[in-house]
């Protein structure tokens, strides 16, 4: 359903949400004006966190679909 907004988003995300909204920048970059990370968790502390941003990135987009 189209809700008819014509001008591009600007994400604020937190923490986790970061590596969604670097997601959503890469693949819809037409859709997005500017990213304001607040404190926002991004690929490179993987190796820090022992995160598996494959499954994070692989579960966003079956929420998305």
């Amino acid at each position: 359903k189209s809700v008819c907004i014509e001008e591009k988003y600007i994400l604020m995300p937190h923490s986790m949400s970061g590596i969604y909204s670097l997601y959503w920048a890469m693949h819809y970059p037409e859709e997005i004006k500017a990213i304001v990370g607040l404190d926002m968790t991004v690929a490179q502390m993987e190796d820090e966190r022992n995160i598996n941003w494959s499954l994070a990135v692989s579960l966003f987009c079956k929420l998305t679909e």
